[in-house]
């Protein structure tokens, strides 16, 4: 049995933080997920590795020697370049796919130029099973507030606001880099994958103190193309909540703001209106014509919201969120800007 073998779980609870935690696996497969923190310095990058396991169904013992010769030759640039002045002390935790060869090369090469290094045991398969381990045992621990309201009634913005203030605060939609149903993708910028989803909201969970509340908005059970943790959403759905009540007029105003880059690119929104529209089977009678005039565009919004996201949301929030008709309804200023410090102060004193 290797000697030096750390488990994930004795990692996280390690009261040692110079522990430098280095992904040895491909960039493909750091770019899916990867311990939050961990660094990348691929063994065999993209194209070493998809050649080695081409050669490997062949010939395996072939395989090793040129899988061997070009992870020694990545080691060699590290060693010259970025852990060059890398001092005695330094300790380096080692992981790849399974724990497997790449992590112990490289760990092998470290270990005789006289680093104490340690390699992650069962590499990334044991992180991911811990983290859908872990996730429902700190989900259970946590008292949320849900943050409830039509579209555009300004939750976003008001969780950011509690963030500004110190508040706890989980953010899914940050997470997930989506803001929701079909309108909601970010421009220039992919959803995170699953496992990297799951990877960052575990973090942000062990960042809570359990004895103060928690705010997050009230969600359905997919952002975008990301599924929330079935135990995240049951305690969503089972915990108090807050009602904030906006006008339609500071609803579509704060719409409009939120999907600048929608309004400004009427092409695409014709585009996305239409799956829309058929993806929920809306009638025609949404004003999508002369979407360059402000007023037409008011009148979308209003028509969206009035026509398909408020049944939709209101229908949801009644059959999924079992406190909802307890919440204390919070209602917003239609001045500008939105008084969000007196909401805050109402929530704190909600039981």
């Amino acid at each position: 049995m290797q000697k030096n073998l750390i488990n994930i779980s004795d990692y996280y609870n390690s009261e040692n933080i110079t522990y430098e935690l280095i992904d040895v696996r491909s960039p493909y497969e750091y770019s899916i997920d990867h311990i939050p923190g961990a660094l990348n310095f691929p063994a065999l990058n993209n194209l070493e590795r998809a050649e080695v396991g081409k050669i490997y169904n062949q010939n395996s013992f072939e395989a090793k020697k040129i899988g061997a010769a070009l992870i020694c030759k990545n080691i060699a640039v590290y060693l010259e370049n970025t852990w060059k002045d890398k001092p005695k002390s330094w300790l380096p935790v080692i992981y790849c796919w399974r724990g497997g060869d790449r992590s112990k090369s490289v760990s092998h090469v470290l270990e005789k130029i006289g680093w104490k290094v340690l390699v992650l045991d069962g590499g990334y398969k044991a992180y991911r099973k811990y983290v859908l381990n872990c996730i429902p045992e700190y989900v259970n621990n946590l008292t949320l507030s849900v943050v409830c309201g039509l579209t555009g009634s300004g939750k976003t913005k008001f969780l950011d606001y509690l963030k500004s203030k110190k508040e706890q605060v989980l953010d899914l939609e940050g997470l997930a880099l989506h803001r929701g149903s079909l309108l909601g993708g970010i421009p220039s910028i992919n959803q995170p994958s699953q496992k990297m989803f799951d990877s960052l909201l575990l973090n942000k969970l062990k960042s809570f103190e359990v004895n103060r509340k928690i705010f997050v908005e009230s969600e359905s059970k997919k952002i975008g193309d990301i599924q929330i943790p079935e135990s995240l959403i049951k305690l969503m759905r089972q915990s108090n909540c807050i009602w904030i009540e906006t006008s339609e007029i500071e609803r579509v105003k704060l719409l409009r703001e939120e999907y600048i880059h929608l309004t400004k690119d009427t092409i695409e929104l014709k585009k996305i209106l239409q799956k829309l529209i058929k993806v929920n089977k809306l009638n025609n009678n949404i004003c999508t014509e002369n979407l360059d005039d402000p007023e037409n565009l008011n009148k979308l919004v209003k028509d969206l919201l009035i026509k398909h996201y408020d049944p939709a949301y209101k229908k949801s929030m009644n059959k999924n969120f079992t406190k909802l008709s307890e919440a204390k309804i919070i209602y917003m200023k239609d001045t500008q800007p939105i008084n969000y410090s007196e909401v805050l102060e109402e929530t704190k004193r909600l039981k």
